[in-house]
């Protein structure tokens, strides 16, 4: 009878055992309260840290810079899940601190509470996600704005992940969970002057349209076990917000470099908002203007081909312009992780000559075409004699020769009707509004009286040669600065807002 109730007593306590909680002392089971404490390091600029797919090229010497690679202590968590992403607690007492010269590597120790340590099981999988910069759980929603990548008071948004075992990694009280990788959820975009360039000034670089908004957690933070495994396209996960105000980017060294930091955005969803760079530029003192003139596009011959590529976050994306000669741009473009990268062919653009802003009558009329514009954009219906109320404007562009452009209202043309005049002649055929010696008089007619209050939004788009034919741009026609910004027409230079009273 001893012997039996010693075999049941050890069964019970080889029972305990191994259903005893997952971390361990030397084989034995540690009382729930006893603190477990966890060790990781986190990479956010390291070789070890970037992902091969993303580029092919060896690793260039930029690494980040102290805004890219800012880490607020106060908004760092370390969030506990299980496989399935349930939230089991956050790791507490955190302490880093940097394990390299560039502040890319930080060892990081903490310990688990309680309410985690119950709810562990040996043998499970358990999900480590690490948010910087931000705040919240993980959950689909989760979002930033633009005022987050501010560079003066801001820090860049910062989500990783690792999936572990913990039965296979505890030796005792601590647990060694590896090397976490950081994504950054927004994208370096650069415009540089080459170094040769000795006599040209970088003097202003914007954006015409991007999110104001982006996501903190990329596609596939839900599946996969290690940051490394999301790749550029599969990892792409754009908010839509666009904003069409111009963003200006941020002066990193005097006349030579702008860079700007962007939430991540979908130039495939809407080719009327294909996002591009506007470009100034002083060569023999004289100011050169390049709207919309750089696309995030592959280069092929000098000409941008194909779709436009999705700004993607942890991505830089590189222009360095080589060169200005007749009013046009030699650039490079250069699409990288952000350490890694890979330069794409040299792109040549020649954009047109016109007159910005488009005209108002009566300055037109008065030969006074740099006056200042006073009048609101708008028009009304007249049942008699239709172009009496039209909003009428004259255009002008003289290059490149034989350039096609085309007058647009982004309204349906069932309440309105553009025409367009030259020398008095009316051309019904709109391919033949090519760049000319002479002025065009555009109006939009309103055809309907029960339109009043309405807003119509008028552009002048055209394709450039060495555009895609499938494309087209917007040119810059309100000036949407000073005297000659058309009163009460938004602030969106490509757009003149035109009210039907």
């Amino acid at each position: 009878m001893r012997d039996v109730l010693k075999y049941i007593v050890v069964a019970i306590v080889g029972l305990a055992l191994t259903s005893c909680n997952t971390i361990y002392d030397n084989g034995v089971c540690l009382a729930v309260d006893e603190p477990r404490e966890v060790n990781f390091v986190l990479a956010i600029d390291s070789p070890g840290s970037t992902r091969a797919e993303w580029g092919e090229t060896e690793p260039t010497d930029q690494i980040g810079t102290t805004f890219e690679n800012k880490i607020n202590p106060e908004s760092l968590r370390v969030a506990v899940y299980t496989s399935d992403n349930n939230h089991l607690g956050d790791v507490e007492n955190l302490q880093h601190w940097a394990i390299n010269n560039e502040n890319t590597l930080y060892q990081f120790h903490g310990t688990l509470p309680t309410a985690v340590v119950e709810q562990l099981q040996s043998g499970e999988q358990y999900r480590f996600m690490v948010f910087a910069n931000t705040s919240g759980i993980a959950d689909s929603g989760l979002l930033y704005s633009l005022s987050n990548l501010n560079m003066e008071s801001g820090a860049i948004p910062m989500w990783g992940v690792k999936q572990v075992e913990l039965s296979e990694l505890v030796g005792g009280r601590s647990t060694h969970l590896g090397t976490i990788s950081l994504l950054r959820a927004a994208a370096k975009v650069e415009v540089e002057l080459d170094a040769a360039l000795a006599n040209v000034e970088l003097d202003k670089v914007s954006l015409n349209y991007y999110n104001g908004q982006g996501y903190v957690l990329p596609t596939g933070w839900d599946v996969v076990a290690d940051t490394k495994n999301i790749d550029r396209e599969g990892g792409f996960r754009g908010y839509s917000s666009v904003d069409v105000a111009p963003l200006n980017f941020v002066e990193v060294e005097q006349d030579r470099k702008f860079v700007i930091y962007i939430p991540e955005y979908d130039n495939t969803l809407y080719p009327l908002y294909e996002a591009k760079l506007s470009v100034d530029v002083t060569t023999n003192s004289t100011t050169l203007s390049f709207p919309d003139a750089l696309h995030f596009k592959s280069y092929v011959a000098g000409r941008p081909t194909g779709e436009a590529s999705k700004i993607a976050r942890n991505t830089i994306y590189r222009f360095r312009i080589t060169g200005v000669a007749k009013g046009n741009l030699e650039l490079t473009y250069q699409v990288a992780d952000w350490q890694v990268g890979g330069d794409w062919d040299y792109g040549e653009f020649a954009y047109p000559t016109y007159h910005n802003p488009v005209l108002p009558y009566e300055l037109y009329n008065s030969g006074n075409i740099t006056g200042a514009i006073t009048t609101p954009p708008t028009m009304s219906y007249n049942a008699t004699d239709e172009e009496a109320g039209a909003f009428s404007v004259w255009f002008y562009m003289s290059a490149p020769v034989g350039q096609h452009w085309v007058p647009t209202l982004r309204q349906s043309d069932s309440d309105y009707e553009v025409r367009v005049y030259q020398k008095g002649a009316r051309i019904t055929d709109m391919s033949q509004l090519v760049a000319s010696s002479d002025w065009y008089n555009i109006k939009i007619v309103p055809l309907k009286p029960e339109r009043v209050g309405n807003v119509v939004d008028f552009g002048i788009s055209y394709t450039a040669s060495w555009m895609d034919p499938s494309s087209s741009m917007f040119l810059f026609i309100n000036g949407h600065l000073g005297d000659i910004a058309w009163p009460e027409s938004g602030d969106d230079p490509k757009i003149i807002r035109i009210k039907q009273i």
